[in-house]
């Protein structure tokens, strides 16, 4: 196994294989950190179940590009379902490089181009985006995702609900951000929703 796909080194083949389809039910899921593990490992807070892929099939263009995609997990399953996905992120350059460090110490479960978010989306125009669990507490997301440009499709994959469904304003602000960008239905339509196995599918067409 190569030093860039080590993420499960000190697991059997058997497992790691498996680790990386998607599932109907969570796979080691610590309710505590919400982070789906597999041994002594933590590797993503997230991880797709096949009603969440078959969704991606459906409304998607064919080919995505992630933003913030973190330990690459997620985009890995993806991969592996058959879907053509390019996760990119900032890395350890990111503000919260110690939350990587606390949380992945498996490291990458495949290549990661370094770049930021909004490079990405406009280098890769004609991907839709899937942002998938992103950090409540930071709001760089919002912006990037609001220079969108018409057409293009947003995969958002939370814990929590949207602001269709919000009674009460976020208290943080990355949360808040997208309540009040995505609530703006001049600028946005929402198309679909499917529940996985600890989180939501949001799909979202920019107007």
């Amino acid at each position: 196994m190569s030093a860039a796909l080590n993420l499960h080194a000190n697991l059997s083949d058997e497992d790691a294989v498996a680790a990386f389809q998607p599932t109907s039910q969570p796979l080691n899921f610590d309710r505590k950190s919400k982070i789906f593990g597999l041994g002594s490992g933590k590797f993503s807070f997230s991880y797709p179940s096949w009603a969440e892929v078959d969704l991606l099939r459906q409304y998607g263009c064919g080919r995505f590009v992630e933003i913030g995609a973190g330990s690459g997990t997620y985009a890995r399953v993806l991969r592996q379902a058959g879907l053509q996905i390019l996760p990119t992120d900032i890395g350890t350059a990111a503000q919260d490089a110690r939350h990587y460090v606390k949380h992945f110490s498996y490291g990458c479960a495949m290549p990661i181009e370094v770049i930021d978010g909004q490079a990405a989306v406009d280098r890769y125009h004609d991907r839709d985006v899937l942002l998938i669990m992103p950090n409540p507490d930071y709001d760089w997301y919002v912006e990037v995702l609001n220079s969108l440009t018409p057409g293009r499709r947003l995969f958002l994959i939370m814990d929590m609900d949207l602001p269709i469904h919000f009674s009460a304003p976020s208290r943080y602000k990355g949360s808040k951000g997208l309540q009040d960008l995505l609530g703006q239905t001049a600028q946005w339509k929402f198309l679909a929703q499917q529940s996985g196995a600890e989180d939501n599918l949001y799909v979202f067409e920019r107007l």
